[in-house]
């Protein structure tokens, strides 16, 4: 089953009636975003649920995946699937807000 890896590391280590608790969800809403089951995240809660993250959590969300040599295709690759899907755009750029801040 796929897992979203935000949520799962936050249920993780808080577990999931708090983290419903937290996020204003009942416990099977949650179970769905954390099991990909709802596409479309509300940005309220991608943004609530990086913030709880701290930064070596969110780094390892971010990079615990195979890591590549990024060249320029690769990042415009990533440009053209954020001006695509909306959910990938609101989990990017809540990520990088979260770790460089706004700019």
């Amino acid at each position: 089953m796929n897992k979203n890896p935000n949520f799962e590391k936050v249920v993780e280590k808080y577990g999931l009636s708090y983290v419903a608790r937290k996020l204003g969800v009942d416990r099977s809403t949650l179970y769905r975003y954390v099991s990909c089951k709802v596409r479309k995240v509300p940005d309220n809660v991608i943004a609530a649920v990086t913030e709880t993250l701290d930064l070596e959590e969110l780094s390892d969300v971010l990079y615990g995946f195979r890591t590549v040599n990024v060249d320029p295709t690769v990042a415009l690759s990533v440009v053209i699937k954020a001006l695509r899907d909306g959910g990938f755009r609101n989990f990017f750029l809540t990520c990088f807000t979260h770790i460089w801040g706004a700019t």
